[in-house]
């Protein structure tokens, strides 16, 4: 996964790429890790709020960002996210497993999973730099002055 600009059109349709029965898109992670995404939109859990055992002076605020693959077809990705204090600094940290239309395999090309595909596919989140433009797709959306459908 590489976190890119965007950029305008979409390739051709990618011999490698199909969608299976079940409607992943079967890959290596290497062959994942080489397909930059692009941010798609980044919205903010209105429904989730700190429980009452959090005894924080800093409320995190909770969200969600989706992502795409400008490949055809498409390799989406989301993930929720939190917002908060950690160690006196305030961190945008992935939070939970990612979700999407992706599944790993292994050089067999047999599946890894649901759970080895997600721990791989946060590994490779959270060594990407995605915090500035989902927090940048925030501001856009919730920023005074501005009305979103």
């Amino acid at each position: 996964m590489a976190v890119a600009e965007p950029a305008a059109g979409f390739p051709a349709l990618s011999p490698r790429l199909r969608v299976c029965a079940d409607g992943y898109l079967r890959m290596a992670l290497a062959d994942f890790s080489a397909i930059p995404l692009f941010h798609l939109m980044t919205r903010l859990h209105e429904d989730r709020r700190p429980g009452d055992a959090l005894q924080t002076r800093v409320s995190p605020i909770f969200g969600y960002t989706e992502w795409v693959s400008r490949t055809r077809p498409a390799i989406t990705l989301g993930w929720d996210w939190v917002l908060g204090a950690q160690q006196g600094q305030v961190q945008c940290r992935r939070e939970g497993a990612p979700y999407g239309n992706v599944m790993l395999t292994c050089p067999q090309r047999r599946d890894l999973g649901d759970a080895q595909t997600a721990l791989l596919l946060g590994e490779a989140i959270d060594a990407q730099a995605w915090q500035h433009p989902a927090l940048d797709g925030v501001k856009q959306v919730y920023s005074p002055g501005t009305c979103q459908i």
